[in-house]
């Protein structure tokens, strides 16, 4: 089941916990970008999770996230399986993040994670220090974006 909240609009910040940074060397820009744009960052494993009037909250202890308020998530290996996908995030603090949910209350189960969403691209080509990239989105042009991160 696909979020009730539109998660189309996704940002990042380099002060998230976990977040890609270009440090100057060569190839760290790639790092960043492969992050951001086709794999998603700043995993954390959920410790337990409860659906409880309209709201899923995940709880966790491994410190902090890179989830905020109003920041989207992926959410895989839950069950029920319709909490997996893409979620946007309605409340966040220092062990927990909530997401709105159609599903009936109770327990969820599952080796669950979550990360921040990538912004939907694939990466169709790489070699060291240089990478193509593109939307995923069949609504766009798909142009191409080749970056060459040697220097």
């Amino acid at each position: 089941m696909a979020s009730p909240v539109d998660t189309s609009v996704k940002h990042f910040y380099s002060a998230m916990a976990g977040a890609p940074t270009v440090s100057g060397t060569a190839g760290s820009l790639i790092a960043t970008l492969d992050a951001c744009l086709v794999t998603g960052f700043g995993v954390k494993a959920v410790d337990s999770a409860v659906v409880s009037n309209g709201v899923c909250r995940l709880s966790f202890l491994s410190g902090a996230s890179a989830a905020k308020q109003e920041a989207v998530i992926l959410v895989s290996g839950a069950s029920p399986a319709a909490l997996n996908g893409e979620q946007k995030i309605t409340a966040a603090a220092a062990g927990w993040v909530e997401f709105k949910t159609d599903l009936p209350d109770g327990a969820v189960t599952g080796s669950i994670s979550f990360k921040m969403a990538p912004l939907g691209w694939e990466k169709v080509f790489s070699k060291t220090n240089v990478a193509v990239y593109r939307p995923t989105d069949p609504a766009s042009t798909r142009p191409y974006l080749r970056v060459d991160d040697t220097d």
